[in-house]
Parts: structure tokens; C-alpha cells; sequence
């Protein structure tokens, strides 16, 4: 498959009279932007998860029907429903039918909607070099600022584990089939 090559931007600011280092920016903002692209692909990840068990709940069994595959397509996948509507979804099947006890069930919301906030974020947001800190600038109710250190990172790799893990036990629950491997 072809690699393209398209523009970039760096965006660094000296807050001080020290000049920021270019090529470190550069460095700084590279290896932001290789974890920016895994937040957001797993965040598509984990709405097409959602989508998976909402279909399945609206249409169970092994065989796929032209009526699932027409509400996975048209609704499901389609820009009808946003992240958080599904997210609204999920949470109401979830609950109705017990797939989650007790805690379970508000810690899975809180964790959807992490996953929300940090895929719209990363979409959305800039990642910004100021002086040597490496910032994500973000709207969200109001305007945000994240530094981008390993801590923050680490952070964001628990909230993707913590919801993709309930999701499988949610899976697990409903006796969703698993795909062939």
C-alpha cells in the first residue's frame, strides 16, 4: 500500500527569552503524534465494539441477517448515531439486561466516556511544543491543556484496557460468539 506524504505543521512557542530547540520540538511532536493516531484508531476500535454488541442485542445468533447488516451500515455505522449515543445505548443494554453488577456498571460509563473524551481530544485538540513540555490544547466545556508526559500516557493506556476489558466481559455476558481465529 502506498505511504502518503502529506504537510505538517509543529507548533512550539516560546513562553521565555530561551528559544525552543527545533529539532527536539520536532522529535517531541513526532512520537505525540504516533500515540495520537493509536487513541484515536482504538477509539474507533471501541465504538465498532459497541456497535458489534448493540447489533447483536437487536439481532442474536451466529448468522447475519440483511436486516443487521442494513442497521449496522445505515444506523449503527453511520453518522446517525454519534460516540455518545452509543455510548447512551450500550450503557441502557448493559444495565437493563445485567451484564454488568454494581460497580461494574458506573466504572464502564465513566470508562466509554474517557474514551469519548480522549478520542474527540486527540482529533480535535493540537499538540503544541511550549518551550521543551509537550501540551495537547483541547476544547472541552472550555478550553484545556494536557501535558504529554509518560505518566499522562500510562493514563491513557489503562482507560483503553480498563473499557476494552469490560467490553469482553460484557461480550462474555450476552454470549456473544467470538470471530475465528
Amino acid at each position: 500500500m502506498k505511504q502518503i506524504s502529506l504537510p505538517a505543521h509543529v507548533f512550539m512557542y516560546a513562553t521565555g527569552p530561551t528559544p525552543v530547540d527545533v529539532p527536539t520540538a520536532i522529535a517531541q511532536t513526532t512520537k505525540a503524534h504516533e500515540n495520537r493516531k493509536k487513541v484515536i484508531l482504538c477509539g474507533l476500535f471501541v465504538e465498532r465494539e459497541i456497535e458489534a454488541l448493540i447489533g447483536f442485542y437487536l439481532y442474536p445468533g451466529p448468522i447475519v441477517s440483511e436486516q443487521q447488516t442494513f442497521v449496522a451500515g445505515e444506523i449503527l455505522g453511520s453518522d446517525a448515531l454519534t460516540f455518545a449515543h452509543k455510548r447512551r445505548l450500550i450503557v441502557s443494554l448493559v444495565n437493563r439486561n445485567e451484564r454488568l453488577k454494581g460497580e461494574a456498571k458506573n466504572a464502564f460509563d465513566s470508562e466509554l466516556k474517557k474514551v469519548i473524551s480522549l478520542r474527540n481530544a486527540f482529533t480535535h485538540g493540537n499538540i503544541v511544543v511550549r518551550d521543551s513540555t509537550t501540551v495537547l490544547e483541547y476544547f472541552e466545556g472550555s478550553q484545556r491543556k494536557c501535558e504529554l508526559s509518560d505518566a499522562y500516557w500510562s493514563d491513557v493506556e489503562a482507560s483503553f484496557n480498563a473499557a476494552i476489558k469490560r467490553i469482553e466481559a460484557i461480550k462474555d455476558a450476552a454470549g456473544m460468539p467470538r470471530p475465528n481465529t
